[in-house]
């Protein structure tokens, strides 16, 4: 008896693309925080965008350890931003 492969059996549905536009910026792979901060939506537009960077810094000289970081976060509503800075460790940033 010979068995048919599934495979052929059965047709597949042809599903198009998605079609979506992208924003203003070029957008590839991420947005420079600074655009975020200073971006104003014009009259009908819509933009929500929000950035978080974050550093951090180690290191043991004979013993005396100094570590901290800091850590910046940009939120554009559109156009409201508000921004933030949290700085801890020894020293301070």
């Amino acid at each position: 008896m010979k068995v048919q492969n599934e495979r052929s059996m059965f047709a597949k549905p042809k599903i198009p693309p998605p079609k979506f536009q992208l924003n203003n910026f070029g957008f590839r792979s991420f947005i420079e925080p600074k655009k975020i901060e200073t971006y104003v939506p014009g009259p009908g537009d819509t933009f929500k965008a929000h950035s978080i960077r974050s550093k951090s810094f180690s290191s043991n000289n004979n013993g005396k350890v100094i570590q901290g970081g800091s850590i910046d976060t940009v939120v554009n509503d559109n156009g409201r931003v508000d921004k933030q800075h949290y700085c801890f460790g020894t020293p301070p940033c």
